[in-house]
């Protein structure tokens, strides 16, 4: 019977994680080794794909039951990993990390849908989605007045301008009724 456990195994995968492979090793490989990789800054983190980034093996530690979440957790030493995709992976990212060639790869993923990040004047937010999701938890409260809905931001329709809301804003994409039966939008 193996002895070996799902922690035993992760420890000696993260041991040699560094080094991939051994020599006499690689050409009997047949499926490439994965590991989980955690992005930490080292400095600090790239701000494009196509360049290596420095990531740490993380270990997923819970009980392996239907619907339980868990987070990987860094355990151990950092790697560097070339990093491919079209998102930009940030510090505390978890990235699946494959040996290909004789390094470490990922892929990060397409892009997020949507336009890049919006820059709101006076705001310290570092990242501002240009499209937001509106969930009502209850669309009959306040006579219907709490709707959901999708909010873009981009230019003010000239129907708003009087509205003095500057020349960017977020709107929904649709338009409500009131209880009067007056038109409005978030």
């Amino acid at each position: 019977m193996d002895d070996a456990t799902p922690d035993r195994e992760f420890k000696g995968l993260r041991d040699r994680v560094a080094d991939g492979p051994r020599r006499d090793d690689r050409r009997k490989l047949v499926a490439s080794p994965a590991i989980i990789g955690q992005v930490y800054a080292n400095p600090t983190v790239p701000a494009a794909t196509g360049r290596f980034f420095s990531v740490r093996p993380a270990a997923i530690a819970g009980a392996e039951v239907e619907g339980q979440a868990d987070a990987p957790t860094p355990d151990g030493g950092g790697f560097l990993v070339y990093v491919l995709g079209s998102r930009v992976p940030v510090a505390g990212d978890d990235l699946v990390c494959r040996w290909v060639d004789f390094r470490w790869v990922a892929d990060s993923g397409p892009a997020a849908v949507g336009s890049p990040p919006v820059s709101i004047p006076g705001c310290a937010c570092t990242s501002i989605p240009a499209v937001l999701s509106m969930i009502s938890a209850n669309p009959a409260c306040a006579a219907g007045m709490f709707q959901s809905c999708t909010l873009v931001y981009g230019p003010i329709p000239p129907a708003y301008a009087a509205l003095d809301l500057g020349s960017e804003c977020y709107m929904s994409t649709a338009s409500f009724l009131d209880p009067e039966g007056q038109s409005f939008r978030y």
